[in-house]
């Protein structure tokens, strides 16, 4: 589907902006339908939600409501796409995994993902999203190895109070990997809205970089097609080194915006040992700040692994990689 068809006016926005999911996605016949047939998709089942994890062709009338839940959710956090479904020209190319509330029948909140390889074997290397956000080659992609693209994460403003809702979509990326344990390394963009001010911004991406920062080989070949710039700043290179505690950073994060903190996904995927590379202005989503991280699952704290793939799936998917790494 392509966006220019989903532009609106700016009483049409401003209805979107102010209505809840519920009152946009009244759940039609052809809706509930299209769950029923996606029950060969089904990965997770759960007590009130379902974990999804399903091709564009499959998805049918689904896709727009995941469209119009991820414009809701990123909208209200200073960012979006600006019509009024965010669904662009790669979706066709990667899964969408997805929670379906199975009472209130909703999209609660979702994750795109997609095969490094073989989205670039069928539409070559602008085939995937993080090229409209950094410079890399194929030789970088070989660097990273088997990888995973994840992006457009989103948990929708009704659920951000319920914790089961992010750990269900890990649990399904958990899922997603143990189909494809040959995978081992997550790479996509995560965003800093423009709802911080540029200096918070540049402070929380420069202590990234100074503390949680990819290996050398990961930082060669590969750049910022538009790096944030900011003038005035205060903190020296010595003070970024003493801020790797997350803590300690979103206090001053909070300093510099009143109320604000160091984002949920950004703390979410350190705890996973995620490591930074550079920094890039989405200006195609309200000039959010976009990181690109790396999350080598191999060396993902095991108690995190074990919770999102399952511990069988866990201890075979490390057997596996330690073996290929003594062959």
């Amino acid at each position: 589907m392509s966006t220019d068809l989903l532009n609106v006016d700016q009483s049409a926005r401003k209805t979107l902006e102010n209505a809840s999911v519920s009152s946009i996605s009244r759940p039609s016949a052809d809706l509930l339908a299209g769950i029923v047939r996606l029950k060969e998709f089904r990965i997770i089942e759960h007590t009130k939600f379902d974990v999804y994890c399903a091709p564009y062709s499959a998805l049918g009338p689904l896709m727009e409501q995941i469209g119009i839940a991820r414009e809701i959710t990123f909208r209200a956090a200073g960012e979006g796409s600006g019509n009024k479904v965010d669904i662009d020209k790669f979706d066709p190319h990667y899964m969408q995994l997805f929670i379906w509330d199975k009472e209130r029948h909703l999209v609660a909140g979702g994750y795109r993902v997609g095969l490094v390889d073989k989205i670039v074997e069928k539409c070559g290397i602008d085939g995937l999203y993080g090229r409209t956000l950094y410079r890399f080659d194929q030789a970088y992609l070989d660097k990273i190895g088997a990888a995973i693209e994840v992006g457009r994460s989103f948990v929708h403003p009704d659920y951000q109070r319920q914790p089961a809702a992010l750990d269900l979509l890990w649990k399904g990326i958990g899922k997603f990997v143990a189909q494809y344990p040959e995978y081992h390394t997550l790479f996509g963009a995560v965003s800093i809205s423009r709802d911080h001010s540029d200096m918070a911004r540049a402070l929380i991406a420069e202590s990234m970089l100074a503390s949680h920062r990819a290996d050398d080989e990961y930082l060669e070949n590969v750049e910022a097609i538009t790096p944030l710039k900011v003038g005035g700043k205060i903190w020296t290179s010595e003070m970024l080194g003493s801020l790797s505690k997350v803590a300690v950073l979103s206090k001053l994060v909070g300093r510099c915006d009143p109320g604000k903190t160091l984002p949920l996904l950004i703390r979410h995927y350190l705890s996973l040992n995620g490591k930074f590379v550079c920094f890039s202005v989405n200006t195609d989503f309200n000039d959010s700040l976009d990181g690109l991280i790396l999350v080598d699952m191999r060396k993902m704290p095991v108690r995190y692994l074990s919770r999102y793939m399952g511990k069988e799936n866990a201890k075979s998917f490390l057997s596996n990689w330690r073996n290929k790494c003594t062959q």
